[in-house]
């Protein structure tokens, strides 16, 4: 896919990346979406390539997401 976020790229690049891809006005709940939507096609493309995870592993994955959250809630209040 050109022109497509790598979902390897560390969340902050992925959020700045969507950043500029918005125009002068952000509706928040889309960047999100589209944030997230870019970690689970990650995801999905991890799982196939190495197969189902495990019960730990999803906890672990459960973790991640507060870690995104709060690194775009550092984002916010950075930006403010």
């Amino acid at each position: 896919m050109e022109g497509a976020i790598d979902y390897s790229l560390p969340d902050t690049s992925i959020a700045y990346r969507l950043y500029l891809e918005c125009g002068r006005m952000i509706n928040l709940y889309d960047w999100f979406l589209a944030f997230e939507a870019i970690l689970e096609r990650g995801r999905s493309l991890l799982k196939q390539k190495n197969g189902e995870m495990d019960d730990e592993e999803e906890d672990d994955d459960e973790d991640g997401k507060g870690q995104k959250l709060a690194s775009l809630n550092k984002h916010r209040v950075l930006s403010q």
